[in-house]
């Protein structure tokens, strides 16, 4: 069983993402149904969604 990235944040960016988990409201709306390999799928790519998402704004901060 693969626990839901869900950090109770539910913010969706300009780019239909979730701040808090990094998961696309396609992702969200579908994660119950996926199989453990794609949960785990979907996992690696919403880290990287964040890791992205902290960065760009890192960046943008730093230019203000």
């Amino acid at each position: 069983m693969i626990d839901t990235p869900c950090e109770q944040v539910c913010k969706l960016n300009p780019y239909g993402i979730c701040t808090g988990c990094g998961r696309s409201i396609e992702e969200i709306t579908a994660w119950r149904h996926l199989s453990v390999a794609d949960k785990q799928s979907v996992n690696e790519l919403a880290k990287i969604r964040l890791k992205t998402i902290v960065e760009r704004k890192y960046d943008n901060d730093r230019q203000d």
